[in-house]
């Protein structure tokens, strides 16, 4: 099913989440973008406007973290990645793709993997967020993060030729990083996100 979102550029997507922010009357004023993104998405009971991602992303509960990765931050340096493999995704940050303007976050709990979210307006003026199953670090059983449901963990990891699931983080913690993928990932945002 289509995402229906507003046509616009970098600069307008930016100044319609700084208003938002900045309604909250948080206390934003002279906080990056980044963070007052980071801010309203860990605390959308604090803040006005988040109905639509409530609803896209607090479905089963919420996140504790969120990273919002600055100019300075992009492209990755090899150092970064070793940590955050998950950076490779070349949608991190604000991106116009082919008429879609978004700006692409992770998200995560503390306990799971960071997942890649795309925030945009949607074509009714509220912020919205999508977070494609498919080029994202999820067990491809269930499309949940690793960590969220054991024994499927454990069922993917023998799938691989592991004894369960902490062998195979232990033997090759490369894995999560594998399963990222930059092109699937545009592919599912040229499919759901619709401009109109």
């Amino acid at each position: 099913m289509p995402r229906y979102m507003k046509e616009q550029t970098v600069d307008e997507l930016k100044a319609f989440i700084t208003n938002l922010a900045l309604k909250s009357d948080m206390g934003y004023e002279d906080e990056t973008i980044e963070d007052m993104l980071m801010y309203m998405v860990t605390d959308v009971d604090s803040h006005i406007g988040m109905s639509g991602i409530i609803k896209d992303l607090y479905k089963d509960g919420g996140f504790e973290n969120a990273e919002f990765p600055t100019p300075e931050d992009l492209p990755p340096t090899a150092k970064a990645l070793e940590q955050w493999h998950y950076m490779k995704i070349e949608w991190a940050g604000f991106h116009t793709l082919e008429g879609r303007t978004f700006y692409g976050g992770f998200l995560s709990q503390d306990w799971t993997e960071p997942s890649f979210v795309a925030f945009y307006q949607d074509d009714k003026g509220v912020l919205r967020a999508y977070m494609p199953k498919k080029g994202n670090g999820f067990n491809p059983l269930n499309k949940l993060s690793f960590h969220d449901d054991n024994e499927s963990d454990d069922k993917y990891a023998r799938s691989k030729g592991f004894k369960d699931f902490e062998d195979m983080e232990q033997k090759h913690p490369a894995f999560i990083a594998e399963l990222y993928d930059s092109e699937v990932i545009k592919q599912e945002l040229l499919k759901r996100l619709v401009v109109r």
